[in-house]
């Protein structure tokens, strides 16, 4: 018998679990980045990170109420050893 994890993703469908762990397949390409600046921006995150590798994504953390920063981001990379160098 085979087994098949699903994840019900809340409009009655359900959808495999990207791995068994729960994990999202970029996770080892992300990066936690915490202690900025308020005024810390995507670019200048980009700016600095992009002399490692390839940034996929880079998103900077807010509170949905007052629209502020919440002092940390979080970025993908194209590849999992760039995340280990860092």
């Amino acid at each position: 018998q085979m087994t098949t994890i699903n994840s019900n993703n809340g409009d009655g469908q359900t959808s495999p679990m990207p791995e068994a762990n729960g994990q999202k397949p970029e996770d080892d390409r992300k990066l936690f980045v915490g202690g900025l600046t308020w005024d810390t921006t995507q670019d200048d995150l980009h700016e600095y990170f992009s002399s490692f590798g390839n940034i996929l994504d880079c998103s900077i953390k807010h509170d949905p109420t007052t629209g502020r920063s919440r002092g940390f981001a979080f970025l993908i990379f194209d590849r999992k050893d760039i995340v280990d160098k860092i």
